[in-house]
């Protein structure tokens, strides 16, 4: 196997693939969701709340399955999860090329597709980069998170050019072809469990004598990124540190959900015209994506806690500026600020728990995390669509997401490296 690809560690191909994977699951994001908030409006008479319950529904879904998938996925690997989950992404999106108006059928489809993406795909994804990097995890789930990015920037403009130009209908064709073609195919080739079962080792180490790593810092050596210090859910449940991390990754999906659907309605809301909406909202992501890239890097280098505390501070600024966003020229600001921050979060919260408590059993600690942070995962784009159904506007939302993201920085800060109890002695 190391041969066939010239010496070039195995685990890059792998993150070359997952990366393509990762592109063809923003078929289910909010910001592709976003463009047909308006034409699902127009011929279908459906409000905002209404679509948005979509997302709730499927991350509520993706909630519940985590726990579960997470267990399997350590033990058996990701590419099962990966191609099974796949097909039925999918198909989900191909069927709703074919809406006719009733709601349910909108439900059914967009919720089971994003429950099997947030409940599996990325859980599966990010388990199998942490098993085959250690010391270099933050770059390597730095450069997959560009599939997203990338997917985000540009999937959006490509569905509003297609939705223009033949309609919405054959938008989802396309999200849904690409997942067959692209996502599907790679996965059964090239995905494999980890590095060990093709006797090597994370990184592309070779075999050395064992040294203990840090657990808030990534190791220095490669030595020592082999030997992490493993902790099974049961232990890693027993520290503040879990539950602290939990809460703020929870704060950044409640508030990156709902920022992600509502931001290309609300910037056309504001008086920006649908071009320039599409072109502030691809520049966001653009600047996420390279972002996402350096902060990986940041985080072979820093503190994990550190890197999430600041992002979320600057995602708490970036509510004041979007909510004095009226032009085109503010509009890209805020895709400055919010972006550098966007482009932070899913790197980070992707490694977090492999590197707090090893990858042994990262999956089972990933999915037992993931019912807190899609609950409010679903939360946000519903709270979004309810404020503007409401209040007429997106002000109340913007200022709540502000403030979550402040509650959630103080909570990252308090983090600290987990500590395992000790039994007092007898004596």
């Amino acid at each position: 196997m190391r041969e066939r690809f010239n010496g070039i560690y195995y685990g890059w191909l792998m993150v070359a693939v997952l990366t393509v994977a990762n592109f063809t699951q923003v078929g289910e994001f909010n910001p592709v969701l976003a463009v047909f908030i308006r034409p699902f409006g127009e011929d279908f008479g459906w409000s905002r709340a209404e679509v948005s319950l979509g997302i709730t529904l499927g991350s509520i879904g993706g909630g519940l399955i985590g726990p579960i998938m997470g267990p399997l996925i350590d033990r058996y690997g990701s590419r099962a999860v990966l191609v099974i989950f796949q097909v039925v992404f999918g198909s989900c999106l191909l069927s709703l090329a074919l809406l006719n108006g009733t709601l349910w059928h909108f439900l059914v489809a967009y919720s089971l597709g994003r429950m099997v993406v947030q409940g599996g795909t990325q859980l599966a994804i990010q388990v199998a980069i942490a098993n085959w990097f250690v010391r270099r995890r933050g770059r390597a789930m730095g450069i997959s998170i560009i599939g997203t990015r990338g997917g985000q920037a540009v999937l959006p403009a490509v569905v509003a050019a297609i939705t223009q130009a033949a309609g919405w209908r054959w938008a989802w064709v396309l999200l849904g072809g690409m997942v067959w073609i692209f996502a599907i195919v790679p996965t059964v080739l090239f995905v494999r469990r980890r590095p060990e079962d093709l006797g090597l080792l994370p990184d592309g180490a070779r075999p050395a004598p064992a040294a203990t790593a840090a657990v808030d810092r990534p190791a220095v050596s490669a030595p020592a990124a082999i030997a992490e210090d493993t902790w099974t859910l049961k232990e890693a449940t027993r520290t503040r540190s879990l539950w602290l991390l939990g809460a703020a990754s929870s704060f950044t999906y409640f508030v990156g959900a709902g920022v992600n659907l509502h931001l290309y309605p609300y910037l056309t809301d504001r008086g920006l015209v649908a071009g320039d909406a599409i072109l502030a909202s691809s520049a966001f992501f653009t600047v996420s994506g390279g972002a996402a890239i350096a902060w990986g890097m940041f985080l072979d280098r820093m503190a994990l806690r550190h890197a999430l505390a600041a992002v979320l501070a600057l995602a708490a600024v970036s509510m004041v500026v979007l909510m004095g966003t009226d032009s085109l020229p503010r509009a890209l600001g805020f895709a400055l600020f919010y972006g550098a921050a966007f482009g932070g979060t899913q790197t980070i919260i992707s490694v977090m728990w492999a590197t707090y408590y090893g990858r042994r059993h990262v999956g089972a600690i990933s999915g037992a995390m993931l019912p807190m942070q899609l609950l409010t995962n679903a939360m946000g784009p519903y709270f979004g669509g309810w404020s503007y159904d409401t209040t007429g506007g997106y002000m109340l939302a913007f200022s709540v997401f502000g403030v979550a993201s402040a509650v959630g920085s103080v909570c990252a800060m308090l983090a600290g490296a987990p500590q395992r109890r000790v039994a007092p002695v007898s004596g």
